[in-house]
């Protein structure tokens, strides 16, 4: 069994203030499930001006399109874990926000963003959880993301987190949303002396609902 992971000491805890989002669903954990579903609406703009695009958080839709149906709640039994999502921007944009659903309170949640080709993080932060089944939007300040690149986010838990299970068998990745793709679901355990790591094992039979992003497309030229 791998020890409690060590957070690094330079990271600062911030105090967000959450978007949650009101739609109400059971799941097969026996609890209700807030989500929050963020569209992409373009936003009509004056003759001549760029197209001015919404914001849009791919884990619903994700989870809708890759046939996870099925909520369950997944026990990381005290192994420090860093699990969440890999996604491709299909047009340069920017991250604007953390989408999370935490399955407890957690003053100190590790949530980090990734460049999956290099494996190194571009953000780091420690974000206060104050509300468990939640789906909640964390903002940031906003980071710039390349089309056609891989970025991975993910938490780091040791205790538990939502996720969903497809009925038959592993689903078909990558899952071409709106404006980018979820490459898939990864995890990886947090080493014994406490050294975190973008998550790298898939699994495409399970979503891990922990963390998201809320994606802006860059507005295009008229």
């Amino acid at each position: 069994m791998l020890n409690q992971h060590r957070l690094l000491p330079s990271l600062r805890v911030s105090a967000f203030v959450f978007v949650m989002g009101a739609a109400l669903m059971n799941t097969a954990c026996g609890r209700g499930e807030s989500v929050q579903a963020i569209a992409a609406p373009e936003v009509p703009a004056a003759p001549g001006a760029p197209t001015q695009y919404g914001e849009e958080d791919p884990m619903i839709k994700a989870r809708s399109i890759g046939g996870y149906e099925t909520a369950i709640l997944i026990s990381l039994g005290g192994n420090a874990t860093e699990i969440g999502m890999g996604f491709v921007p299909q047009f340069n944009g920017r991250i604007t926000g953390i989408a999370l659903r935490m399955p407890y309170v957690e003053n100190n949640l590790h949530v980090t963003l990734w460049d999956k080709s290099t494996a190194k993080p571009i953000w780091v932060e420690l974000v206060a959880v104050s509300e468990i089944n939640r789906r909640m939007i964390a903002p940031i300040f906003p980071i710039e993301v390349k089309k056609d690149v891989e970025y991975r986010v993910s938490v780091t838990t040791s205790q538990s987190i939502y996720g969903a299970v497809r009925a038959s068998g592993p689903a078909v990745l990558p899952l071409s949303l709106d404006n980018l793709s979820v490459t898939g679901f990864y995890s990886s355990f947090v080493s014994t002396s406490g050294v975190v790591s973008m998550p790298t094992l898939p699994n495409p039979s399970v979503a891990y609902l922990s963390a998201s992003v809320v994606f802006q497309r860059t507005p295009t030229a008229p």
